[in-house]
């Protein structure tokens, strides 16, 4: 084994995890955020005033817009996953849709009950 040898053994550590890491840092090319990083209440998702999700600032106090800033500042595309549908704290509340003449129980199927399961189980995270 000659000196290259050792010193990149040693670097690598047990299983050439070094090696492994940085393999994966070059591959990899956006960040995704997922749910979790709304602002809930009992009712599900909290809303802005146009029934948009507000973001969480216990969990992102700097915003997502920061987080989004530093994700393309490393060279990375930022991903944004948003829930299909209405929040249904949008609905109780009736906010307008922003840009339209349209207000939250407009657009939502109000036929059924709501699914509290899935929200509450995002919330709670």
């Amino acid at each position: 084994m000659g000196a290259s040898d050792t010193h990149r053994g040693q670097d690598q550590g047990a299983g050439g995890r070094d090696e492994e890491q940085w393999s994966f840092r070059a591959r990899l090319v956006s960040i995704n955020l997922d749910d979790f990083y709304q602002k809930c209440d009992a009712n599900g998702f909290q809303v802005d005033g146009n029934g948009r999700w507000l973001v969480d600032p216990a969990k992102f106090p700097n915003g997502i817009k920061a987080l989004a800033d530093y994700v393309h500042g490393l060279g990375l595309k930022f991903g944004f996953y948003v829930t299909p549908g209405i929040a249904q704290n949008a609905v109780t509340a009736n906010t307008p849709v922003a840009g339209t003449s349209y207000h939250a129980k407009d657009i939502a199927d109000t036929s059924k009950k709501p699914r509290r399961t899935t929200t509450a189980s995002i919330c709670t995270g």
